[in-house]
């Protein structure tokens, strides 16, 4: 005992009953102060040491071990001094029996903690001045929002009104140059409202009042509608529009229809604004996670400027530009992706993005969704109604793609047709042969045979007193591919994605609103 005493840095120290040093250890002399011995701690209490509060706090825990005879263990306590700076220590205390088994007073070790408590408190600190500076930039963001959300109410009032007067003066009777005048305010007061909308969603989204609104709705429909929109400034910069969608895609599922393709837009509309020659595709895949899910992948792809590498990082940063010139060159006001980051995230989903300079870029977007809880989603009763047609057109849909094939079906059932769908040329040949139909949607691209070929072979097989409406529809929307396709023998072009509205008046231009002479029986009882 005498040589572990004398030689262990260990803060080791017997007592007795009345609290006085017995025996200590050579590290607990050194962990005291300079210049003391053993000799001079042995006969002394704390109170001969340490400040007068921590003396009585040592003695009322070594007094209860004693009562009790329970161990006091790793108490973390702080020790005082009159004559250096204080010290943490982890002390545990035991009864101290003689060889009856009588306490007899307390043995008891401390550990030297003082680098680990100041760590800590300092952790502490930082963590404190931290969240009083979060609290402090979560108030400043609630003010802004607050002042965003007042501004785009304020401004947004008058400007309904403005557009409302406007579209009411668009239908009295204008000269050329007065009405050219109006659309022209027309189109200036939506982009000045659609900015509004975007600083008006972002102030509802930081002030965390942005709810989802979540329904079956139809997926294939909501994205080839949202691609619609940009279709026709696709076609005025002469850009290829291609909507493609790859593997089974779940059609009816369960989400915020509206906010999804907010978001699509989002992104399609930049890839056009960016994009000077070239193409915009937007594919949608999708992989099923579990039973009733899946996760959707969208990915938005143009072959336009390109995004700088030291860029990417604040590209989804609301008021946030590649750099100076984007804004002078293209305009926005970079809260697009800002929006379509915060909408993802609130889904669940990813958003990320990639890009080459001069090259172009890729936007993903990722969101798993339920698929819809409601079965057999009809089409709107009374949609037949709409048509002016007497019968029930029959109509061949040549088309590889299978989403494609169920989105064309589907709008056709809307507008009162009956449809058929075949995968290839080599099968839509074969399809006119056995039976009659009173028009033939062609996709061009295909397996096996492509729409320019199969078209050939059928206009071989007719006669002059047969001719079937043969309608070309592609994702290609160039002058020159129109050509083409009437070239080959096709009446017509509906380029994708399709718009209904548009399919609907292409149709009605071929088909005769009553069934002709000579159809087939099947055709004339429907």
């Amino acid at each position: 005992m005498r040589n572990l005493l004398a030689n262990t840095q260990e803060r080791l120290y017997f007592k007795d009953l009345e609290s006085r040093f017995i025996a200590v250890s050579q590290g607990y002399v050194d962990g005291l102060a300079r210049g003391r011995s053993v000799a001079d701690v042995i006969g002394k209490t704390d109170f001969d040491i340490f400040s007068r509060p921590h003396a009585e706090a040592a003695y009322l825990d070594e007094q209860r071990v004693i009562e009790t005879g329970q161990p006091m263990r790793a108490k973390i306590e702080r020790e005082t001094f009159e004559d250096r700076p204080d010290a943490w220590v982890s002390t545990t205390k035991m009864p101290l029996c003689d060889e009856r088994g009588e306490i007899v007073g307390t043995f008891g070790i401390s550990r030297d903690v003082t680098a680990q408590i100041e760590a800590e408190q300092e952790r502490n600190r930082i963590n404190a001045e931290l969240a009083i500076a979060r609290d402090a930039a979560l108030e400043a963001s609630n003010l802004k929002s607050a002042f965003l959300a007042n501004v785009s109410h304020e401004i947004r009032t008058p400007m309904n009104g403005v557009l409302g007067m406007t579209e009411l003066l668009l239908d009295t009777e204008l000269t050329s140059e007065q009405r050219a005048r109006v659309v022209q305010i027309v189109s200036s007061g939506e982009q000045m409202l659609g900015i509004l909308n975007d600083v008006l969603d972002l102030s509802k989204i930081e002030a965390g009042r942005l709810e989802l609104d979540v329904a079956d709705f139809d997926l294939l429909a909501a994205i080839n509608d949202t691609c619609v929109i940009t279709s026709a400034p696709a076609r005025s910069k002469e850009l290829e529009l291609e909507v493609r969608f790859v593997g089974p895609v779940p059609r009816w599922v369960r989400g915020d229809a509206r906010r999804l393709m907010q978001i699509v837009l989002n992104l399609v509309t930049n890839a056009v604004k960016f994009t000077s020659e070239g193409k915009v595709t937007v594919t949608t895949s999708a992989q099923a996670t579990s039973a009733g899910r899946s996760r959707v992948r969208i990915e938005v792809a143009d072959s336009g400027i390109g995004i700088e590498p030291g860029f990417l990082g604040h590209l989804f940063d609301a008021f946030t530009q590649a750099d100076v010139t984007t804004t002078r060159n293209y305009g926005g006001t970079g809260l697009g992706l800002a929006i379509s980051r915060e909408l993802v995230e609130m889904m669940g989903g990813t958003i990320s993005a990639t890009s080459e300079p001069g090259v172009g870029s890729t936007f993903r977007v990722e969101i798993e969704l339920e698929h819809a809880r409601s079965a057999g989603h009809e089409p709107d009763a009374g949609a037949a109604e709409t048509t002016a047609w007497h019968f029930a057109p029959h109509v061949l849909v040549v088309e590889d793609s299978p989403v494609n094939q169920l989105v064309v079906s589907q709008a056709l059932e809307r507008i009162g047709c009956r449809s058929k769908v075949v995968a290839d040329g080599e099968r839509a040949v074969a399809a006119v042969q056995r039976e009659r139909y009173d028009a033939v949607l062609m996709d061009c691209n295909m397996p096996v045979m492509d729409g320019f070929e199969a078209t050939a072979a059928i206009r071989r097989l007719e006669s002059d007193a047969r001719h079937v409406p043969i309608i070309a529809m592609t994702a290609r929307a160039m002058d020159d591919d129109r050509t083409r396709c009437l070239a080959a023998g096709m009446d017509d072009y509906i380029s994708k994605p399709l718009r209904r509205l548009t399919l609907e008046q292409t149709l009605h231009r071929w088909i005769p609103s009553v069934p002709s002479r000579g159809r087939d029986e099947q055709s004339a009882a429907a």
